[in-house]
């Protein structure tokens, strides 16, 4: 049933409000019945002040969004809610590192030193990915020495399985020490010869010279977290980065050192 724009009677249940040329003026405890422009649209006004104040001036209408100072910042348990925290001058503090945890930036160090580099091998050392995580590499380093002089070069692979032999798992080191939570990549090194590994994609490769076996130890480093670079992604379990010596035939076993230096995160 239509409203008839003559009448002020309308249907049963049906909810309404009124025009007026002129907007009434309501006293304190009053009622009055929504107001409707000359189209029957209801009129609904904006409470805040938009214009733009000078200085520390607060409008008298504004809804403002604040926070409150403390000398020392509450500690929340899980479902606990706290103002927006500022500091002594009013600026809002912001953390942009979380505390470690499930929903933190995890980061950590692994390493191990005198292994053997066998005399014929492919992976000395690698990260396998995480299925629960996604794993970010910032920093390789390989340091060796061998009893024969030469040549010799290392590459950053990534594959999808690692070649035959055996291996032995090194345990990253979380480096903050309020971080409880274990690394989800796996980090082993080879303890033999190890075999070619699955469809391996060349990364890198630097070549070093040692002279001797006592008097030159050579290093090899690669980067991903200096010049806004990117990190070296590792995702999922089937995802392996190495470093290899990629078969080279050694006269004599050789010894190296390694550290890595990767984040977790949910991304």
């Amino acid at each position: 049933m239509g409203l008839n724009a003559q009448s002020n009677v309308f249907p049963p249940g049906l909810a309404s409000g009124q025009y007026n040329a002129s907007a009434p003026t309501v006293a304190d405890g009053q009622t009055n019945p929504m107001q409707l422009d000359s189209a029957g649209r209801q009129i609904v006004v904006q409470p805040l002040v938009n214009a733009p104040l000078a200085g520390a001036a607060t409008a008298t209408r504004a809804v403002v969004a604040g926070g409150a100072f403390n000398a020392t910042i509450a500690a929340l348990s899980d479902t606990q809610q706290a103002a927006l925290q500022v500091d002594c001058s009013g600026r809002l503090l912001v953390n942009t590192e979380p505390t470690p945890g499930a929903n933190g930036k995890l980061a950590y160090r692994v390493g191990n030193s005198a292994l053997t580099a066998f005399t014929t091998t492919y992976d000395l050392f690698y990260v396998q990915g995480s299925a629960t995580r996604t794993v970010k590499i910032k920093r390789i380093m390989l340091s060796f020495n061998c009893a024969t002089a030469g040549a010799y070069y290392f590459q950053l692979q990534r594959h999808a399985a690692t070649g035959t032999g055996n291996n032995s798992a090194d345990t990253p080191q979380p480096m903050d020490s309020r971080n409880v939570t274990a690394a989800t990549a796996v980090v082993k090194h080879q303890t033999a010869a190890s075999g070619a590994p699955t469809s391996p994609v060349i990364l890198g490769s630097q070549r070093i010279y040692v002279a001797t076996n006592n008097g030159s130890v050579q290093s090899v480093v690669w980067e991903f977290a200096g010049k806004n670079s990117m990190p070296l992604i590792v995702s999922g379990a089937t995802d392996f980065v190495s470093v290899s010596m990629n078969g080279q035939t050694i006269t004599s076993n050789g010894t190296y050192d390694f550290e890595i230096e990767f984040e977790e995160d949910n991304s």
